[in-house]
């Protein structure tokens, strides 16, 4: 038998093409085999016939197969969409349950939304619509295909170190609406606000600026801001007289007032005033030394609480400045810091107690208190 013959011989089929030439044509330029050329169709996701492919180990371990299958052989899903907007997806194929994709991470190969990746919010199984964010490019398009991956894994955690009370007041503090309740509970916002409403800490700009001697340039209003605009009084026959007046409510009791500016010029003097509603007249509170350059610089006084309004005038609190021989004074800023007293009975309210009041604990001050026969009034 000549074997060299019989290799070297032609077998052909009963197209009259040899197997040499069939071969060929299914091999690609890299020597690999042309699946297209196999099948005879372009090939898609979707295109009938590809081969199918079973891994049985994953450097010889069973068990990362078996693992790797677990993992994504129920919680994946490819498709095709029939229609969509740029925030959901209709799928009539898909048969899960409502929520059956929730959290999970919708990725387009296909179409104009291609390579992009999106969280998936909501699936509703009556409509076959899955709901996802943030917003696409581009609105989704009857053709394109999609997987999606179950990736975001969400944790109902009953205890935490056997304790299932721990657990319960973790949600307590973070479910955004409550907040914990109890006196051994980290306290909320809520509750770290209203300390700092009630323990001081406030300020107020002035409401207004009163010039008894001096000439101003710009108003009060420039005080509002530490910002090198300036409220300037120029002094009048040598004398400068003039005061800022601010509110600080019914409740408000002043506790310091903040000044930032310059006085001009070399040895002259200010003398820093507040004005005291018990005894109707201004009192001392700080001297301001002037000299020739305009460095605006801090100067914090203290009143007394005499120094707030009662009555008819309650929550007022004035500064004033006055000098003999001061040129010009130049204010950047100026506010009043205040306290809050417990809400309830305004300062400078009549107080009446009867005779069957029982114990009460009241804050404030300047009250006319009358024994009468009625409970607590304001």
């Amino acid at each position: 038998v000549d074997t060299d013959a019989l290799v070297a011989g032609v077998v052909t089929n009963a197209q009259g093409a040899d197997v040499a030439s069939d071969v060929a044509a299914m091999i690609d330029g890299n020597n690999r085999v042309d699946v297209g050329s196999w099948l005879g169709t372009a090939v898609g996701a979707n295109t009938a016939g590809i081969p199918k492919v079973d891994i049985q180990l994953i450097r010889n371990n069973g068990n990362a197969a078996t693992s790797l299958t677990r993992i994504y052989g129920n919680n994946a899903i490819n498709g095709t969409a029939d229609s969509g907007t740029v925030n959901t997806m209709v799928d009539s194929s898909l048969t899960q349950p409502d929520g059956a994709w929730n959290g999970g991470i919708l990725q387009f190969t296909t179409g104009n939304n291609d390579k992009f990746s999106f969280v998936v919010t909501d699936f509703d199984a009556a409509s076959d619509t899955v709901t996802f964010t943030p917003d696409a490019p581009n609105a989704v398009a009857n053709g394109d295909v999609y997987v999606i991956v179950s990736s975001l894994a969400m944790a109902n955690i009953a205890a935490i170190n056997n304790g299932a009370m721990a657990a319960a007041n973790l949600e307590l503090q973070y479910d955004g609406s409550t907040g914990l309740v109890g006196d051994t509970f980290p306290a909320p916002q809520s509750q770290v606000g209203a300390i700092a409403i009630g323990s001081g800490g406030l300020a107020v700009v002035a409401e207004s600026a009163t010039i008894t001697t001096g000439t101003e340039t710009l108003t009060y209003t420039s005080t509002e801001e530490l910002d090198g605009a300036t409220h300037d009084v120029a002094a009048a026959g040598g004398a400068t007289d003039f005061y800022y007046q601010f509110d600080v409510g019914s409740s408000g009791v002043a506790t310091e007032l903040h000044w930032f500016g310059y006085a001009q010029s070399n040895n002259d003097s200010y003398a820093v005033k507040a004005y005291d509603w018990l005894s109707a007249g201004f009192k001392q509170i700080g001297t301001l030394a002037g000299g020739n350059g305009s460095t605006v610089s801090e100067h914090a006084f203290v009143p007394t609480t005499a120094m707030t309004g009662t009555g008819a005038n309650v929550g007022k609190v004035r500064l004033q400045f006055t000098s003999a021989d001061g040129t010009e004074i130049f204010t950047d800023r100026v506010i009043c810091e205040f306290t809050q007293a417990a809400q309830g009975i305004a300062n400078g309210s009549t107080i009446t107690l009867g005779a069957a009041t029982g114990r009460t604990n009241l804050v404030g001050r300047d009250w006319i208190l009358a024994l009468g026969g009625q409970d607590i009034t304001n």
